[in-house]
């Protein structure tokens, strides 16, 4: 294995240990808030994780996505050659030909848990909505007034997590697969 390719893999390892950091982060933090919201009965504070989930997620879908891209770089630039390593070409393979039980597939368990995540905090904000007179000097009356909160807290919530799908998608791998192709050829014709 040469520099590059040794360099690509641990920046493969970084990224998964980034977003495991994030992921118990935002674990860790919105438990504490929902107890927080839980003591205090206030359905507002049940609204907070929102504050680090929605951000958390654009970012892990970043992660996700250089990973993808480095993925498809080692596939075409150095799994091509007859004794260079194949994993990456493989594991494209297997996942192409839906080989991988979809309970494994990586993406959708951390979309999977951060929309129960999100579910519980929407469903414990309106478990405890109460008639608050006045916050921030905004008066919040009824079930109507939190749905009017929650709709632009939900309708994000659910794009970033798409963002986590997509990123792992094969259609994703595909397009880097494409773009690579054409530097590899465009490299190749100026060698000669």
């Amino acid at each position: 294995m040469n520099k590059e390719q040794e360099q690509l893999y641990s920046e493969i390892a970084r990224n998964s240990q980034i977003i495991s950091n994030v992921f118990l982060g935002n674990i860790s933090v919105t438990t504490i808030i929902l107890g927080f919201g839980l003591e205090n009965e206030n359905s507002l504070l049940f609204l907070i994780p929102f504050t680090m989930l929605i951000p958390s997620l654009f970012f892990i879908a970043s992660q996700m996505e250089s990973t993808t891209r480095i993925a498809s770089y080692l596939k075409i630039f150095h799994e091509t050659k007859e004794d260079g390593p194949k994993w990456e070409t493989r594991w494209f393979r297997i996942r192409e030909l839906e080989y991988l039980p979809s309970k494994r597939k990586y993406a959708l368990s951390i979309s999977g848990l951060y929309g129960l995540l999100g579910f519980i905090c929407i469903l414990l904000s309106f478990i405890f909505w109460k008639d608050y007179k006045s916050i921030s000097n905004v008066s919040f009356s009824s079930y109507k007034d939190l749905i009017i909160i929650t709709i632009p807290i939900i309708v994000l919530f659910l794009l970033s997590i798409s963002l986590i799908v997509r990123a792992f998608s094969l259609n994703l791998c595909r397009e880097y697969d494409n773009e690579w192709g054409k530097i590899k050829k465009l490299e190749q014709s100026a060698e000669k």
